[in-house]
């Protein structure tokens, strides 16, 4: 996957910059031959490998740092309810706030949860206000009257454990390599094309912004397959619902997640589309006697 991505991307490239130019340069080997052999082509194949190679080591960091920056206002109790819950499943937990990670994600949804992996069976999980208050009372109730509840957030859960379980920040690592490759292979073959620096520049912002697209298409199918990690019939209908709420306490706020530029770079499917296909999960779990 990884190399079918660089490669698509490298060869786009190509042809953005290149199809106006092929007879003038003695046809596309040589046009190929430029751009592939290069030493920015060598140095876009190192950007592409570094990051998926040392995801672990990456992450690690990333884990240390943010241990020391980020805390929560949740109970010492609730902590404890939401770390067995996990441990229950072989994984070690952080609870933190989400405010701490992303302000702006925390403000448009109160319900809102992350995880973000620290090793192979640990990390912090980040809850918004509205979740810890679920967590801890019982219920979160939007201005809107939005009602979420404890055991909505519990089964919410499943989708978490299932990024730890599956090691999904390995994939995060390996496209921010493959974007990086991408913007100097798109540099590189407007240069080669015989074009200036402005365009050269712009040929490296849509090779990123072509990986990107790839990247995020990748990581909706992701956030897909953690959706219908829901096991039963029953407690996936309740995960359908609750994506619903999700999509009113948006629109609640005046805000939309179903764009053009969120379904082309957005890390999420739209909850509109989650509400309708883990209500077809639950239907194919309540067929299989789940």
């Amino acid at each position: 996957m990884k190399l079918k991505n660089i490669l698509v991307s490298m060869i786009l490239m190509s042809a953005v910059f290149a199809l106006q130019n092929i007879q003038t340069m003695a046809g596309a080997r040589v046009f190929a031959k430029k751009l592939f052999l290069s030493k920015t082509a060598a140095l876009a194949a190192v950007c592409a490998a570094t990051p998926a190679y040392f995801a672990d080591e990456l992450q690690e960091v990333v884990g240390s740092f943010l241990a020391l920056q980020h805390t929560t206002t949740l109970s010492r109790s609730a902590q404890k309810e939401l770390q067995e819950h996990f441990r229950k499943n072989g994984f070690e937990i952080e609870v933190k706030d989400m405010e701490m990670l992303n302000k702006e994600v925390a403000s448009q949804l109160p319900i809102a949860m992350a995880v973000i992996q620290t090793g192979a069976n640990k990390g912090f999980l980040y809850l918004a206000s509205g979740a810890r208050t679920a967590f801890e009372t019982g219920k979160f109730y939007s201005e809107g009257g939005v009602q979420f509840s404890k055991r909505e957030g519990e089964l919410a859960l499943y989708h978490e454990q299932s990024h730890l379980q599956h090691l999904d920040y390995r994939e995060i690592w390996a496209f921010l390599g493959l974007k990086m490759a991408s913007f100097l292979m798109g540099i590189k073959s407007a240069q080669v094309a015989g074009r200036g620096k402005l365009v050269s520049l712009g040929g490296g912002l849509i090779g990123w912004g072509l990986m990107n697209s790839m990247s995020a298409q990748r990581r909706q199918a992701v956030e897909k397959r953690c959706d219908l990690a829901v096991p039963t019939s029953d407690e996936a209908l309740i995960y359908s619902r609750c994506c619903g709420k999700a999509n009113a306490l948006l629109k609640e706020q005046g805000n939309s997640d179903s764009s053009l530029w969120q379904r082309l770079f957005g890390m999420h499917p739209p909850f509109g589309e989650r509400q309708k296909y883990t209500e077809e999960h639950a239907q194919i779990l309540k067929k299989q006697g789940k």
